[in-house]
């Protein structure tokens, strides 16, 4: 948080501690992606003025605009049960294998779910947590899945 702020005030602009916040919580603190949403936001910030949670959401929207081919290609190369488990995953952290889990997100069959989390940790899409929950490895791809009309309406979500 500190370093955000520092780089915004060596460029004779601020950053308050909402926008600050909001940064590291849609980065969850990753160094690249913490940066680029940084920079992208210090765009919207003229100079001697504080960046604000509406400078964030200007500057998210122009990540995912950036980013909107890398996570197009993405999506386009899972398998259905691998997109039903980065849509489950969107809220954050989650048990895959619970019963319970499985139900409320509509992910199919345990062996589907297994198949599918092996594909998407090979190609560090998703992580596993040292208390066994898997999560989003991409940074940026729960906000685009959330705000990506056709991928939402195409699967029903």
């Amino acid at each position: 948080a500190e370093h955000v702020r520092n780089r915004f005030r060596a460029t004779d602009r601020d950053a308050d501690d909402e926008a600050v916040w909001r940064i590291l919580a849609i980065t969850d603190g990753h160094p690249y992606a913490t940066q680029e949403l940084a920079f992208f936001t210090w765009g919207h910030v003229p100079h001697g003025h504080a960046a604000h949670e509406r400078n964030v959401e200007a500057g998210l929207s122009d990540v995912l605009n950036a980013e909107h081919n890398n996570l197009s290609r993405l999506w386009d190369g899972c398998t259905r049960n691998e997109r039903v488990v980065l849509l489950a995953l969107r809220a954050g952290p989650l048990s895959l294998f619970s019963e319970e889990v499985r139900e409320r997100t509509g992910l199919p069959a345990a062996t589907f779910v297994q198949r599918a989390v092996k594909a998407l940790v090979r190609d560090d899409t998703v992580e596993q947590l040292p208390d066994k929950r898997y999560q989003l490895a991409e940074p940026f791809l729960a906000e685009w899945l959330d705000r990506d009309r056709s991928t939402r309406m195409e699967h029903g979500t």
